[in-house]
């Protein structure tokens, strides 16, 4: 049994380098005869890290083709195919600017935090389908393109500001966990949302 005591308050990306570390000193020992298990926080942490990053990524591309799907099926549009996904689009646009912004902010990615995409798509779906309709309603009473807009943004904009602020605040509660990486989910999805 060895055992490696590490300096305290060590980040995350420092105790993947001692995982790292760890990993190929015991792969340079000549450990032949022996099955070695290593164990502790920073190697638990590495290897629920790199699950949850391989996994995050399938789910977040699934829930992205099964909305492509439900699109497809009930997202009924006028005009072009393609328009059908236009709120996909706005919420993937939302999406790497929200990770944008939070580098430019210094918001660590945790595993928490990746959890964000598949709550925006939820989300940003709704509310640019809920405009997208309402828009195409104006223009099929006969309103200009331009009028359409400003008549759809107008009618739904208090209902859907409504629902944001309602949503936004209910994030904001997360700030008060004692957890940073919960206090950090909620800013990402407030950063999301907005």
């Amino acid at each position: 049994l060895i055992t490696i005591v590490l300096v305290g308050n060590l980040d995350m990306d420092e105790e993947d380098a001692v995982a790292d570390d760890v990993y190929a000193a015991v792969d340079d020992a000549d450990l032949s005869t022996l099955q070695p298990t290593i164990t502790g926080w920073p190697i638990i942490g590495k290897e629920m890290s790199d699950m949850m990053s391989g996994g995050l990524l399938t789910s977040t591309i699934v829930s992205a083709v099964l909305m492509l799907g439900i699109l497809l099926l009930i997202f009924n549009v006028r005009g072009r195919f393609l328009r059908r996904w236009l709120p996909l689009l706005t919420v993937i646009l939302g999406t790497i600017y929200t990770f944008g912004l939070m580098g430019l902010l210094d918001i660590p990615i945790t595993m928490v935090s990746m959890s964000i995409f598949a709550i925006m798509i939820g989300l940003g779906i709704d509310y640019g389908v809920n405009f997208y309709n309402r828009y195409d309603e104006e223009v099929r009473r006969g309103s200009s393109v331009t009028q359409a807009i400003i008549d759809a943004v107008t009618h739904m904009a208090p209902a859907v500001g409504t629902a944001l602020i309602t949503v936004c605040l209910a994030f904001a509660a997360l700030f008060i966990s004692p957890v940073p990486m919960i206090r950090d989910f909620g800013q990402m999805l407030l950063i999301g949302l907005i």
